[in-house]
């Protein structure tokens, strides 16, 4: 949806037309009142989503919406001039200190004496900020969590030329050493390189120098040619050619004779064929899956992006990968079956806690004979992959030390939650099991993962809808069918049926699409609570919100699920149940909204 850029006029001006004063005192009043609401909240818009671009589209739209029906009641004029002294003074004040923290980090980047980053950067950097679509709490992710990390490394790698500038030993550097030597010398051409080229050529230079003192110029070529044709065979990524330069040189071998032997006797005849192998292991199951499809849940990587990976995370990716395509989720037992599946969502979301968590409830289960050597070697499988690829960034920005911290996390990532799937999601956090809410919203991020892998896309889905209500109708009548994909438009039949239009996986196999509106949110739980422990129900369901953007969706999936699910876990073990505070929003924005509301979630004005 194209942001408003018009005016703010047209929406109010229903509500600015008086229609004639009465003589009530008490009514004119009333309407004086709420226009200046209207006038207010006009300028919070024009302030916060046209000129700081902090708001998003949605959260604008939801208060123009609000502001569309404040009649002329005493109570409702209240709440609202309580919500605008309050509430919304404290979100237009975090908007404009968000925005000057945002300005602060790309001033001191693009400082004239010595700029981190080109002008195009910043341009690009804002540009990502201002984007409409996503809301205030992802955009002060970003300024608080995601750019001092990119400031620091523009930063670090900022000085480390600086510094080899002044380095008189540069001077013995020539082009024959670094091609690109002239983009290092010179600060402009430098800083218009994508970063990750930036670090590359630093340590290039870096290498050369080190081999330059330590007359080693023709082992440096040496060790430079094998590892530019690994690079240009696909072995590794070529930006991180470089950095083995500078390890070999600075750390690895400290003499030249150190030097010499790793470069003939590990780098050629160890490093280099380990990585061949690997990334030839890499083409054959990503060929694989272009033929036979992505395994439902994996996700599938570029070339690109698996290069950039460490060696350990790429060996860890293909042995996961195999096994995905060619290894189906089997077991001799039942539980292990649905506890490997739920190990495997957890990764592929990276719930790196409940995936740790869960690899503890499989060993259990070995040990109480419940598996097979299979099962062993699998789950051996996922704690390699665990470790190789967890990261402890997600729990250090979202601590949940103690319950008070899970909660205010919770609250935080709840109010992303598109409004008319709120109380679905509300229901399943509080009235259902963790089992429960996790299937949930296993199906939930099976939309998201159909369109990264090309399986549905919005014409696709246009063309599932219409045939959903016919297709919806027949299975309810004549049962379902065995194989093959299946449509479901659940409010096109009545509630005692849409439960049966759901599949109950007992010996179907297909994918079943979901369509689901309000109306059918709680037949749907329902029918998830039933197949909690049935691991093939989460494999092929795939939920379609009515009403709900997928980038909306898209971003539930990928930053709000990890942390409802780990909060369920720590308020679970605590005994303590998620509820949501009482706020002072008014019954304008509610509409059929849960009853309790946000006070503290800056823009929680969607709730």
């Amino acid at each position: 949806m194209t942001p408003r850029t018009d005016t703010l006029q047209e929406p109010f001006e229903p509500l600015l037309d008086g229609q004639g004063k009465t003589g009530d005192a008490q009514k004119d009043d009333l309407r004086r009142r709420r226009n200046a609401l209207i006038s207010y909240f006009r300028e919070f818009i024009g302030e916060t989503f046209y000129t700081l671009h902090v708001a998003s589209e949605e959260e604008t739209d939801s208060l123009r919406k609000g502001l569309l029906h404040i009649g002329l009641d005493e109570g409702e004029i209240r709440e609202w001039e309580t919500f605008r002294d309050t509430v919304a003074e404290r979100q237009r004040e975090s908007a404009r200190t968000l925005s000057k923290e945002l300005d602060a980090l790309l001033a001191r980047a693009r400082d004239p004496a010595r700029p981190y980053i080109s002008q195009e950067s910043e341009a690009r950097w804002r540009e990502r900020f201002q984007d409409p679509s996503l809301g205030y709490k992802a955009k002060e992710y970003f300024v608080h969590h995601q750019m001092p990390s990119y400031f620091q490394a523009w930063e670090r790698e900022a000085q480390k030329r600086w510094v080899m500038l002044k380095d008189p030993r540069l001077k013995n550097v020539t082009t024959e050493d670094v091609k690109d030597l002239d983009k290092f010398l010179h600060g402009k051409q430098f800083l218009t390189l994508h970063f990750d080229e930036r670090v590359d050529l630093s340590a290039r230079v870096s290498a050369a120098i080190l081999a330059k003192e330590r007359h080693a110029t023709s082992l440096h070529a040496r060790a430079r040619t094998l590892l530019d044709n690994a690079a240009e065979a696909g072995a590794i990524s070529r930006t991180k050619v470089g950095r083995w330069l500078e390890h070999i040189f600075r750390e690895k071998c400290p003499t030249p004779k150190a030097a010499e032997a790793f470069v003939e006797n590990q780098l050629k005849k160890v490093y280099i064929p380990d990585w061949m192998k690997t990334r030839c292991a890499f083409d054959r199951v990503d060929a694989e899956m272009e033929k036979k499809g992505v395994p439902p849940g994996w996700n599938r990587l570029s070339p690109e992006k698996f290069l950039a990976m460490s060696f350990e995370q790429r060996k860890s990716y293909v042995e996961e990968a195999e096994r995905r395509v060619h290894a189906p989720v089997t077991s001799t037992n039942e539980e292990m079956k649905n506890v490997k599946f739920s190990i495997r969502h957890d990764l592929d979301t990276e719930d790196w806690e409940g995936a740790a968590i869960l690899l503890k409830k499989g060993r259990a289960l070995l040990l109480a004979g419940k598996g097979s050597d299979h099962d062993r070697i699998e789950l051996n499988s996922m704690e390699r992959y665990l470790s190789a690829f967890r990261t402890p960034d997600k729990e250090q920005q979202h601590p949940m030390e103690n319950a008070r911290q899970t909660l205010e996390q919770m609250r935080a990532a709840f109010v992303h939650i598109p409004p008319s799937i709120q109380p679905l999601y509300l229901k399943a956090i509080t009235e259902e099991d963790y089992d429960t809410a996790a299937t949930f919203m296993r199906i939930a991020y099976n939309w998201a993962w159909c369109r990264r892998n090309k399986y549905l896309n919005g014409s696709k889905e246009e063309i599932l809808r219409k045939r959903a209500i016919p297709e919806t109708i027949d299975t309810v009548r004549h049962g379902h069918k065995k194989t093959g994909v299946q449509v479901a438009k659940l409010d096109s039949v009545s509630s005692l049926e849409q439960k049966s239009a759901i599949r109950n996986y007992q010996g179907e196999w297909g994918a079943d699409v979901l369509f689901v509106s309000p109306r059918a949110q709680d037949s749907l739980l329902s029918k998830v609570r039933d197949n909690k422990n049935n691991w093939a129900f989460g494999y092929w369901v795939t939920m379609i919100p009515e009403g709900v953007a997928y980038e909306q969706m898209e971003y539930v999936v990928s930053n709000v699920h990890w942390v409802l699910k780990s909060g369920m876990r720590k308020l679970a073990s605590a005994g303590i149940p998620f509820t949501l505070t009482d706020s002072v929003t008014p019954a304008s924005l509610s509409g059929s909204r849960p009853k309790q509301k946000y006070s503290d979630s800056p823009y929680a004005i969607a709730t």
